[in-house]
């Protein structure tokens, strides 16, 4: 079996439902939230599960390198220098530590991001490419690739000499 090449492969491959069957409960999910202002207590349980389910995914990422390759890609689709020294490929790998504070931190800055973009803004649709939408998970997990590079650890910000990912400015 072929490696997953993009973080919706990634999500579709770990989870057992149906992705239409994911999308339209997500729907049902997100209208009911809408009424709510995407505020309280089903919220917070919403945002609970997003992160609970998209943790080990994106961990997994960190670890076997496929998470730094989409997000070197997608610098360099926008022309913006990006680069992971292989001693820190190597540190996400071996350090469960280090990847934890950077999904932690990774997965925090979605939760806003997401909250106000695909929420409250209207960004998700279920309706998005027809059957080949995606879920929120799906969602949620590719905003939180996509700003992985911004990670910070306890060591400093990415930038930083000692972080696991580095962003060259």
């Amino acid at each position: 079996m072929s490696s997953p090449k993009t973080v919706e492969e990634t999500v579709d491959a770990a989870l057992p439902t149906d992705r239409a069957l994911r999308i339209q409960q997500d729907a049902q999910q997100v209208e009911e939230l809408r009424q709510c202002g995407f505020k309280g207590p089903a919220y917070e349980v919403f945002e609970n599960d997003l992160c609970r389910q998209s943790m080990p995914i994106l961990l997994g990422m960190l670890r076997n390198g496929s998470l730094a390759r989409l997000a070197q890609k997608r610098f360099e689709d926008r022309h913006i220098p990006f680069y992971v020294s292989p001693d820190n490929a190597r540190l996400l790998h071996s350090s469960a530590q280090d990847r934890d504070e950077v999904v932690v931190d990774t997965l925090l800055k979605a939760l806003k991001s997401f909250r106000r973009k695909a929420l409250v803004k209207g960004e998700w649709s279920p309706a998005y490419r027809g059957p080949r939408g995606a879920s929120c998970l799906t969602s949620f997990s590719s905003a939180s690739a996509s700003g992985s590079s911004a990670a910070s650890t306890s060591r400093g910000p990415a930038v930083a000499r000692n972080s696991p990912v580095t962003r060259l400015r």
